[in-house]
């Protein structure tokens, strides 16, 4: 289901469609929460008050940029996942997740 995702993105990323890849994004990550069969952890996600923001950009070219990093970043974890490296698909993922914490949201 991940690869199905990052393909949905990517069609996203394509035809500008900012809050559908916004929507998608969540959804990769809900489901590698789900994958992990851990009941705490899922319940825990799921009342997690996660926001759904555009980053603060100026033009619709660092929109993409964005967005483009994140698409890249969700193809490495997957890949990374279906190549059974699971160590370096958890620090890829803690990167991702610094980086996205540092982006400035919009409100």
């Amino acid at each position: 289901p991940l690869g199905g995702i990052c393909d949905t993105m990517a069609i996203l990323l394509g035809a500008d469609m900012w809050l559908g890849f916004i929507e998608a994004d969540r959804r990769f990550h809900e489901k590698i929460i789900e994958l992990t069969a851990n009941d705490h952890l899922i319940g825990m996600y799921s009342r997690a008050s996660l926001p759904h923001r555009l980053p603060a950009s100026n033009t619709p070219d660092e929109l993409r940029e964005n967005f483009r990093v994140t698409l890249e970043d969700h193809r490495a974890i997957y890949q990374l996942m279906l190549d059974g490296k699971i160590v370096e698909a958890i620090a890829r993922m803690e990167a991702h997740l610094e980086m996205n914490g540092k982006l400035s949201l919009a409100s």
